[in-house]
């Protein structure tokens, strides 16, 4: 996502928090209308629906720029450094597998261990860039934040979904959020899903998904005291085994097939909403030209 500045001038003034303000508040762009994440179906509230994204296509609308705060602004970046932080980590241990970037000549490296050094340039320092998993079916794919080597009989890699969460949220957690846990089964099944050969490298039977609390110190976790190596009793970091099971995310997987179909043949899915009164509807901005259009249009 790229930021913009705000359109207005920005005043000049020697207030340290002013020019904070003035420098981070902006508009991101609008994801590309016609691509979809699996983030994005498995989101609530509202749900998914194929038909309204595919009449946005269908009209030649995008998804709005949306305006960032200051404040949302430091906290997405207190969550992106620390996820990158997880990530190498891991690359640390020699445990981390994905793509990766050198930070000096952009020489890219595909799925493999962090390179110790750049061949093109001698560089030390790199970034991780997530492979991508793409249905061949669905037209949907997911970022994988993490691929970890955690030598598992099959000699296959585990998938991690990083997740960062205020420090009193991370406190509450007893099991993984719906959403996330919901995101985690379809990009299982998206890594089944994919023609892509490296993804063949990794298993697609469970992941994990891994809270990190953006407070640092985390909360009393009695297992650490079980480990071979001397630490305080407290962890920042909660992981939980999420099983696959297409069962419980078939309605997500559905409307993404349906708008698979959208994207082949340029028929517009049939309605959900019975009526303009139904919950979803009310709140949709597609309302109206949902119920103008007919239910088959070729």
């Amino acid at each position: 996502m790229t930021l913009h500045f705000i359109k207005k001038v920005k005043p000049e003034g020697k207030d340290l928090r002013q020019l904070l303000h003035g420098h981070l508040s902006g508009y991101i762009d609008g994801r590309p209308i016609k691509t979809l994440h699996a983030s994005e179906v498995t989101k609530e509230n509202p749900g998914f629906c194929a038909r309204r994204k595919a009449l946005m296509v269908h009209t030649g609308q995008e998804n709005p720029d949306e305006f960032l705060s200051t404040s949302l602004s430091v906290t997405f970046n207190i969550g992106r450094r620390l996820e990158e932080d997880v990530q190498h980590w891991f690359a640390d241990m020699g445990r981390a597998v994905g793509h990766w970037d050198c930070r000096f000549c952009h020489s890219k490296y595909k799925f493999q261990k962090r390179p110790a050094k750049c061949t093109s340039c001698g560089g030390t320092l790199f970034k991780y860039r997530e492979v991508r998993a793409q249905s061949q079916y669905a037209y949907v794919s997911a970022g994988l934040d993490l691929l970890v080597d955690k030598s598992l009989p099959s000699g296959k890699l585990t998938y991690v979904e990083i997740k960062t969460i205020d420090k009193e949220e991370f406190k509450k957690l007893a099991m993984p959020l719906a959403e996330h846990r919901a995101r985690t089964r379809l990009a299982l099944r998206l890594i089944e899903e994919s023609d892509d050969p490296f993804l063949q490298q990794v298993a697609t039977d469970r992941a994990e998904v891994l809270y990190v609390s953006k407070g640092g110190f985390g909360c009393a976790t009695p297992e650490v005291a079980q480990y071979p190596f001397p630490d305080a009793q407290f962890s920042p970091f909660k992981p939980y085994a999420v099983e696959r099971d297409d069962a419980s995310i078939e309605q997500y997987y559905a409307e993404a097939i349906k708008y698979a179909e959208y994207i082949a043949s340029g028929a517009i899915p049939c309605r959900i909403c019975a009526t303009t009164f139904s919950p979803q509807a009310k709140g949709c901005k597609q309302m109206l030209a949902c119920f103008q259009t007919p239910n088959k249009e070729a």
